[in-house]
Formats: structure tokens, sequence, C-alpha cells
């Protein structure tokens, strides 16, 4: 299961008995591993699967802004200040040497392109992840 640094905040305020505002995306990662083995089957099975990230540097000649779309099977990346995308199958190409984006038939890409936008609306709404 993917956790992530905006899961800290929730995981420690639940910890310290104080409740977790709504503002805060993440999620309290205790009942991953606290609880009966019912209870953490349950949560490890509703635990999310993919991920959005945005990395902005402010220096695109350096290390350019991307936007990725991340699961253990795909990668997605877009670089929005060039317009470029990349696709890695992560099980046939763990170091990310192949980007098969071209080669994907449009309904495959336009599935990816669709969850992307998904996950995008959601963590600039400020939902929880």
């Amino acid at each position: 299961e993917y956790t992530l640094n905006i899961d800290l905040a929730p995981t420690m305020l639940s910890a310290a008995g104080v409740p977790v505002p709504d503002v805060m995306q993440g999620r309290d990662v205790a009942g991953m591993y606290l609880g009966t083995e019912e209870e953490v089957e349950r949560t490890r099975g509703s635990w999310r699967k993919e991920f959005y990230y945005e990395w902005f540097t402010g220096h695109k000649v350096v290390i350019p802004a991307s936007l990725a779309l991340v699961s253990k099977r795909s990668k997605y990346i877009v670089y929005p200040e060039y317009g470029h995308e990349e696709l890695f199958l992560l099980e046939d190409d763990p170091y990310e040497e192949r980007n098969v984006f071209g080669t994907l038939n449009s309904p495959a890409a336009k599935e990816i392109k669709e969850r992307f936008s998904r996950m995008r609306s959601h963590a600039e709404s400020g939902a929880r992840c």
C-alpha cells in the first residue's frame, strides 16, 4: 500500500487523540497495522492503489516541472512546460527506460489520461486521498 508524506500529520494527530481536520488530504495509517486482522484487511482493501504528484521547481532547464500518476503497474508523467508525456510499465520496465506512451492504442491512452485528470482534480480540490 502507498503511504505518502500527507499521511504523517493525520497519523500523528490520531495517535495523540486529536481530531484530524477535514482540510488535510492524508489518512491515518494506523488502521493498516492496528486492530483485528479483519479491520486491518478492510483498511488495506480501501487504501489508495495509485497516487498523483506534482513537482514544480521554477527552473525548467535544470529540473523541469512534472505531474504524474503512479501505481505499482505504471507511471504516467506529464512535463507541462514542454508538452511532453511519458508512460512506463513498471512490471516490465522497473528502471523506466522505455517510454511506451506513443505506442499505446488510443483507448488505453485515453483511460490513463482520464484517471490522471480525475486524480489531479481530486488533489486540487483538497479532498482526502
